[in-house]
């Protein structure tokens, strides 16, 4: 029964929609030739976009030809810029920026703001579209600064959306995410299908580029039955590219290359070149997945030719690092084929590197890693495995996952408040009828009955408010002890690896020092795993048992040197308790201060104050050595890592340094 339902609503729909074409139709076929008639072929325009762009083309030309002919009218804006925006669809480059440069032109002779928010609309996807991203987000943030009451509510949450796009090809993830959730967030309040469809599809490679293929599919799906609900063609076709991609990772191959190709087959209808490319591209992937090589190769290759002929390069360092892959599987002894191999990974990595991408730069040096350890070239391999540590830690992958888990989770605790106000404000007319048909006495009844029913809903907001709150609580120790074990003792173990390699192919006698640094990486691992197991540990929850673990570290790392250590501590210690999470982080931070003091101040006296002042525990390190001139350090990891602890403590560091005079790191951290 239920999809019976769906199926009349969607019949409904597309009723609906077609009469209305069928109503602009019969006032474009009285050829009357006035503005009426061209605003009416704009519309049509519009309303083909997204089905047929072939058709949406030919509206927006004819009325274009009705304004060069001397009809008047704003929406000439609007016919310019979407046809322009066809082209950037279609990949005609030179043909987009001629319309809308006709745009720009109109527009400077007669201003109109909603006109503007077209232009700027259009003029950032072209941008964003051939990798000028800087100008694409200046034209979005302009479009913003017009404000909801110029552009309206709907623009205003697609140029949200249209935002999170260019943070995506920035790598800025948070603002990103912050993006996609104030889009989705307003696109809900106008009930905008269409909206909720694009919002969708951008959570849904937010998830992808997680792993979390789930909840990727899901959202992905959502979006689907939008588009085939509003017989959005175009898509239709992205929705089954990326579920293509999906079905290709969890390697449910053959169901995979029959959604590419349905991708494949609505692009090529609309003339879409540069998703026709990125079908090739995908499915180039997916036959290399299936160890079909020469299949995967010539649809590299067809996809590439496309992209350069459409003076696209986005795609270039993908498709080199893709290229060289294969090569390196195909090499064995053919030197030939090794050599073409390196020259491809190499051209991945300078391309992605150039292009600012992150991820694609990740890519490329994780192939380029497995080439040289099938080449037994263990020196390249390591250096190769460091920078892969350093662009994943920049991407910050553990904490997207939390961020967009809370945004989530915050957005369906707003969508329960809200279902709790509507049901207050059902209940409150239900009394105000009742007031008019019954008598007191009935009155009160319902007016009790009513409070209990209420009472009872903010009970149960209240305690999903604190499930809810918990379960984020259990998610980020999980994701934060995941991290922890991943990048400290898998670092670790892939260096000793690597290192244990190079120690047994090298005949030179260096083996001891190979072995000293295996011992020092060993040691690391051991010092790390003490670190994680104490902080888990809830017997040492107080202050107390954190000042004896920071005393024992300082004796260890300060004695050795002839440095001096005074450690005042607060009177009410052994009563202050916390969490894993606070204890954590602050005994990191002021074991990379004390390693720092230890390392470079050539000081002999080190104090350490911790003193607790109206909720606010503060430490304070500080040493009499040499200093540093701020402006010439350069931050390294371990300033990174130590303010990144900070904001996960929601806490404020200060570093200050004078030359001769000593530094001092400062940590003011509230209790709640």
């Amino acid at each position: 029964m239920p999809r019976l339902i769906l199926l009349f609503v969607l019949i409904s729909c597309q009723v609906v929609a077609q009469s209305r074409i069928d109503s602009m139709l019969n006032i474009v076929n009285k050829n009357l030739n006035d503005s009426i008639h061209a605003r009416t072929l704009v519309n049509l325009g519009v309303a083909s976009e997204r089905r047929d762009n072939i058709k949406a083309r030919k509206y927006f030309k004819e009325a274009i030809a009705l304004h060069e002919n001397g009809v008047g009218g704003t929406w000439i804006t609007s016919a310019y810029v979407r046809l322009a925006g066809i082209y950037v669809s279609i990949g005609n480059r030179d043909s987009a920026l001629y319309f809308f440069n006709y745009a720009k032109n109109h527009l400077e002779k007669n201003p109109n703001k909603k006109a503007l928010s077209a232009y700027l609309t259009g003029w950032g996807i072209f941008n964003n579209t051939f990798g000028q991203y800087d100008e694409a987000l200046a034209a979005y943030e302009r479009n913003a600064a017009l404000g909801e009451a110029v552009i309206g509510k709907e623009s205003m949450a697609g140029n949200y959306l249209n935002m999170s796009n260019v943070y995506a090809r920035l790598n800025q993830a948070s603002k990103r995410e912050e993006s996609i959730f104030k889009a989705l967030a307003l696109f809900e309040e106008l009930n905008n299908e269409m909206g909720l469809s694009f919002c969708y599809n951008s959570l849904g490679n937010i998830f992808y580029e997680q792993k979390e293929y789930a909840k990727a599919e899901q959202y992905y799906q959502k979006s689907l039955d939008i588009r085939i609900k509003r017989n959005d063609k175009r898509g239709m076709a992205t929705m089954y590219n990326n579920l293509a991609n999906i079905a290709m990772d969890t390697e449910r191959y053959a169901y995979a290359l029959e959604l590419q190709q349905a991708s494949l087959t609505i692009n090529e209808q609309q003339q879409q070149q540069e998703e026709v490319g990125k079908n090739y591209v995908n499915l180039g992937k997916i036959y290399q997945r299936m160890n079909r090589l020469q299949e995967a190769l010539d649809y590299f290759d067809r996809g590439e030719k496309i992209f350069k002929a459409l003076g696209i390069t986005r795609h270039d360092a993908f498709i080199s690092a893709e290229k060289g892959r294969i090569y390196t599987q195909q090499a064995n002894e053919d030197q030939t084929r090794k050599s073409l191999a390196l020259q491809k990974l190499k051209e991945s990595v300078a391309q992605a590197q150039a292009n600012g991408e992150l991820i694609s730069e990740l890519n490329a040096v994780t192939f380029l890693r497995e080439f040289y350890v099938q080449e037994k070239n263990f020196e390249e391999a390591y250096k190769q495995l460091i920078r892969q540590h350093e662009l994943t830690d920049s991407l910050e992958g553990k904490e997207v996952k939390l961020r967009i888990s809370q945004l989530e989770t915050q957005y369906e605790v707003a969508q329960k408040e809200n279902e709790i106000a509507l049901l207050k404000a059902q209940q409150q007319v239900q009394e105000a009828e009742l007031d008019r048909q019954q008598a007191k006495q009935t009155i009160i009844a319902v007016a009790l009955i009513s409070v209990i029913i209420i009472s009872l809903l903010f009970v149960n907001r209240y305690r999903v408010l604190n499930r809810t709150r918990r379960q984020l609580e259990i998610e980020k120790m999980r994701s934060d002890i995941a991290r922890d074990l991943h990048d400290d003792l898998g670092s670790a173990l892939s260096s000793i690896n690597i290192i244990s390699q190079i120690g047994l192919t090298q005949q030179n006698g260096n083996a001891g020092n190979h072995f000293q640094r295996i011992h020092e990486q060993s040691g690391r691992m051991m010092e790390s795993m003490s670190d994680i197991v104490w902080a888990i540990n809830p017997e040492n929850d107080t202050l107390e048992k954190l000042i004896i673990k920071m005393k024992e570290f300082a004796a260890e790392i300060l004695e050795p040197k002839g440095i001096t250590l005074h450690f005042q501590i607060p009177e009410q210690a052994n009563h202050i308790r916390l969490n894993a999470e606070t204890r954590k982080n602050l005994f990191l931070i002021f074991k990379e201060a004390l390693n720092n003091a230890a390392k470079y101040s050539a000081g002999n006296e080190v104090r350490v104050t911790l003193t607790l002042v109206n909720n606010t525990l503060t430490l304070l390190v500080t040493d009499n050595g040499k200093g540093f001139e701020e402006a010439t350090i350069k931050a390294g990891n371990g300033l990174r890592n130590m303010e990144s602890r900070a904001r996960e403590m929601h806490a404020r560091l200060q570093r200050k340094s004078t030359p001769e005079q000593g530094t001092e790191v400062l940590v003011e951290i509230p209790l709640t």
